[in-house]
């Protein structure tokens, strides 16, 4: 999702004083991961995986380093 939608849809569905914690992945740290373990990815790969983690994750782990690795392993 683009940063400008998620915002969006925060404004239209919570009230501005709502207190929330989260944590957001950015294509560039999926880019990061993957050199780090000597893997390249292209901007639309790390797109791939940015969806997958949303659409797939497990509410009880999250998303973590090993869960990215997972799905870059994946691609």
């Amino acid at each position: 999702m683009r940063m400008d939608k998620f915002i969006e849809q925060l404004q239209e569905q919570h009230d501005p004083e709502t207190e929330l914690v989260g944590v957001i992945w950015l294509k560039e740290d999926v880019i990061w991961r993957a050199s780090d373990r000597g893997l390249t990815v292209s901007d639309e790969e790390a797109s791939e995986v940015l969806e997958a983690l949303a659409n797939n994750h497990d509410a009880c782990i999250g998303i973590n380093w090993d869960i990215i690795d997972y799905h870059l392993d994946d691609l």
